[in-house]
């Protein structure tokens, strides 16, 4: 597991283990599980259940808490999820994803308040404004891709493809997943 102690390895497959969440919103507001009442991660396909190429795959989050004296403002936030695990007498956090607020469901005079959000490929849904003059390679157009939806790519070994242009009127998700495809590869999830 990325950035997981080799003890958390071994204790994180024991029958008997300790867990807990936390979130951070906003990149200041961290709350622990005394606020924190639930957190569900789900992998969303962008397919059947079929292996396909020229993917990308992302994943929602929902989290429902209690809202502290100090209002978080959620209206276009972020907030990150870190799950700890009991490691000899203190709890070991791993990053489990930063996402962007999509949904926010609070009851009147309630002090439980839900939210939903998408990783950083929910900026790909932008139209695709390229910043670089085709012919281009390949490796230039994801590059492009990922700046203009500010976020970086761990993709290794990008064949050297030169693409003479581009479709008028694409998100940068659909042509990234084209760029995928061409490199007969799939992507889940992308960093801010």
């Amino acid at each position: 597991m990325i950035g997981a102690s080799k003890r958390y390895q071994d204790i994180i497959i024991s029958p008997s283990r300790s867990i807990k969440s936390r979130v951070k919103f906003n990149g200041d507001t961290l709350l622990d599980d005394d606020k924190v009442i639930s957190v569900s991660l789900n992998e969303i396909a962008n397919s059947n259940e079929s292996l396909t190429i020229g993917e990308l795959n992302s994943a929602k989050a929902t989290v429902q808490f209690e809202m502290p004296d100090n209002a978080i403002p959620l209206k276009n936030g972020v907030f990150s999820i870190q799950s700890g695990l009991l490691v000899d007498g203190e709890y070991e956090f791993v990053d489990k994803g930063t996402f962007y607020i999509d949904e926010i469901e609070s009851s009147m005079g309630s002090k439980i308040v839900t939210v939903s959000g998408y990783d950083s490929i929910y900026r790909m849904n932008a139209e695709y404004e390229p910043g670089i003059k085709y012919p281009a390679l390949l490796e230039e157009v994801i590059q492009d891709i990922c700046r203009q939806c500010n976020i970086t790519s761990a993709i290794d070994n990008i064949p050297s493809i030169t693409l003479d242009g581009y479709q008028e009127n694409i998100t940068c998700k659909t042509f990234m997943g084209y760029c995928l495809g061409l490199m007969a590869s799939s992507l889940r999830r992308m960093n801010v």
